[in-house]
């Protein structure tokens, strides 16, 4: 039942995955709106103190989560470099963590509060949505990681919304310089060793830029990025911006 448990995307031979939207697939979907929709409950039950442990408990798990996926590497002899913590959603992990755990200032986490619900958030959602690792079976841990991951990581931000996050296009613009460096310098460690970390180097199969890749080619592709993301901003920032209006003129 376990022979594929230690396999890989790269590794594993055809034939033993799942199909994206197939019973399976709707399975892990429920189970991530419900354990979203439970502990957003829960969280906004909770006391300050409590709140604070308990997204220091989530930040953990997500690690640990992480930590499991380089054990696999290293105890299955699979090559590191595809799973060095370069995507966007690897790099949050270490953001969440610092945001637990290190970060002091309330200013820049409140920074860190609109990186996470910005990128954090839809990154997580999008994996979910449309899996790149389709070519697993659920008896793979790589598999059951990459949906758990996926789950606590679009988890985090939405419970700091349920604690009161208000959501600010001005604090998200302070981050976005990093942001572009970062996403450059990705970009050129692609181009050097060949890899695809936050699909800057190829869309890749099975998720939304692929799409746009096969209109515009590669790097035509790359264009569609700052688009996606300039339009789901407006929508993520621009209708609680609105509602707050709303409120203020109610009030008045």
């Amino acid at each position: 039942m376990f022979k594929y448990f230690w396999e890989t995307s790269n590794s594993i031979p055809e034939g033993h995955g799942f199909d994206a939207y197939g019973p399976l697939h709707f399975g892990w979907i429920a189970f991530f709106i419900a354990t979203v929709a439970v502990l957003g409950i829960v969280f906004r039950r909770l006391n300050e103190v409590q709140r604070d442990r308990f997204l220091k408990i989530l930040s953990l798990l997500i690690f640990a989560d992480e930590l499991g996926k380089y054990f696999l590497v290293f105890y299955g002899h699979h090559p590191l470099l595809p799973y060095l913590p370069l995507h966007v959603c690897s790099i949050n992990i270490y953001v969440i963590l610092c945001h637990a755990w290190f970060v002091k200032s309330e200013k820049v986490k409140e920074i860190i509060d609109n990186v996470l619900y910005a990128l954090c958030m839809p990154a997580a959602l999008a994996a979910i949505l449309c899996p790149t690792w389709t070519s697993l079976p659920i008896t793979s841990f790589m598999h059951i990681h990459s949906f758990t991951v996926h789950i606590m990581l679009f988890l985090y931000p939405m419970l700091l919304l349920c604690g009161g996050m208000k959501p600010r296009f001005s604090l998200l613009k302070k981050a976005i310089p990093v942001m572009v460096v970062i996403a450059s310098l990705v970009f050129c460690f692609n181009k050097i060793f060949d890899t695809e970390f936050m699909f800057l180097n190829g869309a890749g199969s099975g998720n939304p830029l692929s799409f746009f890749e096969g209109l515009w080619g590669n790097p035509g592709y790359l264009a569609s990025i700052p688009l996606l993301f300039g339009a789901l901003w407006l929508i993520m920032f621009g209708i609680p911006y609105l509602f707050g209006r709303l409120h203020v003129k109610k009030a008045a």
